[in-house]
């Protein structure tokens, strides 16, 4: 802050407003971004027979007791072991 600027201070009001502007733009990117991923793990899903839609049951209310080799819907086995870019049934929340 600079006593000249006084008692408006735009400098600072307009810095800060494209900062905020920037990080909104940054998050609705980040949103468009997080959509058109889970839609390529979707496409990829069916290309390679599974269902298309996961069931995610760890942001659910109640618990669900599962198994460490817990079987998907279509029968498969989940791998715990693989990153989201590898996991086809990974879905990313926004």
């Amino acid at each position: 802050m600079d006593a000249r600027d006084a008692p408006r201070y735009l400098p600072g009001l307009r810095s800060l407003m494209i900062a905020q502007s920037a990080l909104v733009g940054i998050v609705l990117l980040q949103v468009v971004n997080l959509y058109f991923l889970n839609k390529r793990k979707r496409a990829h899903r069916v290309a390679i027979g599974k269902a298309a839609d996961v069931v995610d049951t760890s942001m659910g209310r109640t618990f669900v007791q599962m198994d460490a080799a817990t079987l998907n819907t279509d029968g498969t086995v989940i791998d715990m072991d693989r990153t989201d870019n590898k996991n086809e049934d990974f879905v990313y929340l926004y």
